[in-house]
């Protein structure tokens, strides 16, 4: 049983809080770190050998969390992802807390199928040929292909990749596959190569990039035909010297390099085009200036999020960028998918398992404004911890992990504070006050943060508030400790010129200001600093 050591840090604990149905003989080994998310997660098991991610031991992905129930797998087909029940299989109440769970205990193991067997595959000479087979059962099975009847060295893999298929490589596969209970052998699936003469097509190839100045990106291309095509890499309409390989490489990119790329795959029948377009702008000056934990906010079900400001001359498009937790690995990472642009001087929210709504509705639709962007991501294994963090940010171009574009490292959490940002000294890590550089408390479970913003600007105050009281119109903003504001009005949001109401100096974080109104008109406010 592996347990995080953020609320449970030892053994004694831990069996306090399942009592005596915990087998004494269970070892119970605590880890830091690798937080779980209640939207959506994983585990992957890797052995002290392993050389790559695929190389697993074995692997369970789960869904939406249900408060108090853990996941566990079905006996019958080993599926991973059932709820566990109060006595159903083992499973069994916790004495500290209201939680169903059977820690120390399975069901034992469940039958070995191939429910998707590898088929019969058709190439063109050169191409890659892929077999797949699907597997359930508990444990997870060993597999190892073959190919007429001889074992494929590194063919143990549940997808068997045959690259530059040509008639030496053609013939019968098939897999076995061993969990030391049982042993089963797949379907025969043959490959077979096309003899037809068929014109060029380009298979895989690129798309639009933008890269920073300096960095260095491989693109990659495959084409498929008979005879097999030869490719030929372009720039702004002209051949690239040298560059007739299946990848081409720009090193150390630089503006004059912005343009139209093209890959051609040319044979005796005919040719196909792909063009795309590289940018290559300066880099950008994105910092992450606020982090909040799931597990450090005052209400159940409230995500992770963090937030990036733009502060830079350019706008930049955040699409294709990544990013991860204390990992700090490109391949762990997740992908922004969303069309979206940060202009200078924006803050963009990124939130874990909650909509723009919803987290307007935990902050305040008057504090987060519809202007502010809040990105959703789900099942993203990012799990921020609250006894201390990372997030790790590179852009879509990036090869390297030590690439990044910014990073922030935060330390144990407090209970209802977010780490925010001092806009003056431009640091980041200090917990957030209400009041201060924007942070405000928000309605729904009373955090502090300043999720958009990463200051109370002098020059653009926050209307937080429009009432009624006795016939007059009540504003409250946020203000500036003995800052000076006028409250404005008119009766068009269009047309005609703003008219001078009341003058206040702020006492604190907040001000407000009473105006007479017509209750039979509409009316409209704003307030400049004087």
């Amino acid at each position: 049983m592996f347990v995080q050591d953020n609320v449970n840090t030892n053994e004694t604990m831990v069996r306090d809080w399942w009592g005596t149905n915990l087998a004494a003989n269970v070892k119970i080994v605590f880890y830091t770190g690798n937080g779980f998310s209640s939207g959506g997660d994983g585990i992957r098991l890797w052995n002290a050998t392993a050389t790559d991610a695929a190389d697993v031991v074995d692997s369970i992905d789960f869904g939406e969390a249900t408060r108090g129930s853990a996941f566990t797998y079905d006996p019958l087909t080993g599926a991973f992802g059932v709820l566990s029940t109060n006595g159903v299989n083992g499973a069994f109440n916790a004495v500290a807390a209201d939680d169903v769970g059977s820690p120390g205990k399975t069901t034992g193991p469940t039958p070995l199928t191939i429910v998707q067997q590898p088929k019969n595959v058709v190439v063109n000479p050169g191409d890659t040929a892929t077999f797949e087979l699907v597997t359930e059962g508990r444990p997870r099975g060993s597999i190892q292909w073959y190919f007429k009847g001889d074992p494929i060295s590194g063919g143990t893999r549940t997808l068997l990749s045959v690259t530059n298929v040509q008639a030496d490589t053609s013939g019968d596969y098939y897999a076995v596959v061993n969990n030391g209970v049982k042993s089963v052998s797949s379907a025969h699936a043959q490959l077979v190569l096309q003899s037809q003469a068929t014109a060029p097509q380009i298979t895989a190839a690129p798309g639009n990039l933008t890269l920073t100045v300096g960095q260095s990106y491989t693109f990659t291309a495959q084409a498929t035909g008979v005879p097999q095509p030869e490719l030929q890499w372009y720039f702004n309409g002209q051949p690239v010297a040298d560059a007739t390989a299946g990848q081409f490489t720009l090193s150390g990119a630089q503006p004059e390099q912005s343009g139209t790329y093209a890959i051609v795959a040319r044979n005796a029948i005919g040719s196909a085009t792909n063009s795309f377009s590289v940018q290559v702008i300066p880099a950008p000056a994105l910092v992450i200036t606020e982090v909040m934990s799931a597990q450090s906010t005052n209400v159940a079900g409230h995500g992770d999020w963090w937030e990036i400001t733009n502060f830079g001359t350019n706008s930049i498009p955040l699409k294709g960028y990544r990013f991860d937790d204390s990992s700090a690995t490109l391949k762990s990472a997740v992908t922004i998918t969303n069309d979206a642009m940060i202009a200078p001087g924006e803050s963009v929210v990124f939130v874990e398992g909650m909509t723009g709504d919803e987290f307007r509705a935990w902050w305040g639709s008057e504090n987060v404004t519809p202007n502010v962007q809040v990105i959703t991501y789900r099942g993203s294994g990012l799990g921020l911890s609250s006894i201390g963090d990372a997030i790790n940010l590179w852009n879509a171009a990036a090869s390297d992990d030590t690439d990044t574009v910014a990073t922030a490292v935060f330390s144990t959490a407090t209970l209802g504070q977010s780490f925010g940002f001092n806009a003056d000294s431009n640091e980041f890590g200090a917990l957030s006050e209400a009041g201060t550089f924007g942070a405000i408390i928000a309605p729904n479970g009373g955090d502090i943060g300043s999720p958009g913003y990463i200051r109370n600007h002098a020059t653009l105050p926050r209307i937080t508030k429009i009432e009624t009281v006795s016939g007059k119109a009540r504003i409250t903003w946020t203000a500036e400790n003995g800052k000076s504001y006028i409250l404005q009005n008119r009766n068009s949001f269009d047309a005609g010129a703003w008219t001078d109401g009341a003058t206040v100096t702020a006492s604190g974080a907040i001000a407000t200001a009473e105006e007479n109104m017509d209750p039979a008109g509409t009316h409209f406010y704003r307030v400049s600093v004087q």
